[in-house]
């Protein structure tokens, strides 16, 4: 489905086979002489016929076709080795360009494993890693088109003149597109509706849910009247929706505060004992997305632990969480 959702500008609905977020939208930008496409879909045939029956119809050529990329997940980056040709610039952060190039290595899942076991995580990850990298194709021809872009970094399409905003959170490196003069906002999974984005922690990250709270601050007040995100429905109302997130990351930090029990210490044991929106809850969870909920769970702990609320307490190779 192809939506013009402002001059020059139009929402592809590409379908997410076996994912619960369904579709992403992405989003392309006509130009005089060159056109971009801000995010592609995962590295599956259906993903790519959708996509490329949009840009057929929009006319758009692929030797004239530059990518922009929000960040590495494979819904968003896993299309970009079909799609690139010698000519195009591909828009990214060096932070999410080697997250990127590492999705697909067996030392980053070696890596994971560890850190996830220590964290209580009963499950291997092996399974999880063989779907990645079906997602996500591989070129390393593709790597020498990486444009890195940085906080204020301008992009020129056509009358589009786009600031590049850095907006860490759900990815160590995750930029949103911002066009001021035409008060546009493309927030790929930084700001969506209805839905939070994931905020993981494995390993040397920081504090993810603090770096959320730092980008959210960052945009709250821009004068922006569209914001388009990779997921669900457009929004018009960028303040409100960024209070709502905050109050939703309050509420979450409190309800994991009050799980922290002698009986529960390690994060997959506190990650069991919180609500979580789905059919059957926590149970009915499949061990990837008990692994994802684990990670999140970790960023809210981490932050507790970052505001003196909760403490580290590491039992030799086990990582446990206790009250202050």
């Amino acid at each position: 489905m192809v939506l013009e959702v402002f001059k020059d500008v139009y929402k592809i609905e590409v379908p997410l086979p076996r994912n619960p977020l369904k579709i992403i939208n992405t989003y392309l930008v006509k130009g005089d002489e060159r056109d971009l496409l801000i995010d592609n879909g995962f590295s599956f045939d259906e993903c790519e016929r959708v996509l490329m029956s949009g840009l057929n119809e929009l006319g758009v050529n692929l030797d004239k076709l530059d990518h922009f990329i929000t960040h590495h997940h494979a819904d968003h980056a896993g299309l970009l080795y079909r799609l690139f040709r010698k000519d195009s610039n591909i828009f990214i952060s060096e932070l999410e360009a080697t997250l990127l190039k590492m999705s697909t290595r067996d030392e980053l899942w070696l890596q994971l494993n560890k850190i996830a076991k220590r964290h209580g995580f009963p499950f291997d990850l092996n399974e999880g890693y063989r779907v990645i990298r079906k997602m996500v194709g591989t070129d390393d021809d593709c790597e020498s088109r990486f444009r890195f872009v940085a906080d204020q970094d301008e992009i020129r399409v056509g009358e589009f003149h786009f600031k590049c905003l850095f907006t860490p959170g759900h990815s160590i490196g995750h930029m949103s597109l911002l066009e001021e003069n035409k008060k546009l906002l493309f927030s790929g999974d930084h700001i969506m509706a209805e839905i939070t984005p994931s905020l993981q922690f494995w390993g040397n990250r920081g504090d993810p849910l603090e770096q959320y709270y730092d980008s959210l601050a960052k945009l709250k007040d821009l004068d922006i009247s569209l914001v388009l995100p990779s997921h669900r429905r457009s929004l018009t109302d960028l303040k409100a929706r960024v209070n709502e997130l905050i109050a939703h990351h309050h509420e979450r930090s409190q309800e994991t505060l009050h799980a922290i029990t002698v009986e529960t210490g390690n994060a997959f044991e506190i990650a069991s004992k919180l609500s979580w929106d789905v059919p059957g809850g926590w149970e009915e969870l499949p061990p990837h997305q008990k692994w994802m909920a684990t990670g999140e769970t970790l960023s809210h702990l981490i932050n507790l632990v970052n505001k003196g609320q909760a403490i580290i307490n590491k039992e030799g190779e086990t990582v446990k969480f206790s009250r202050q």
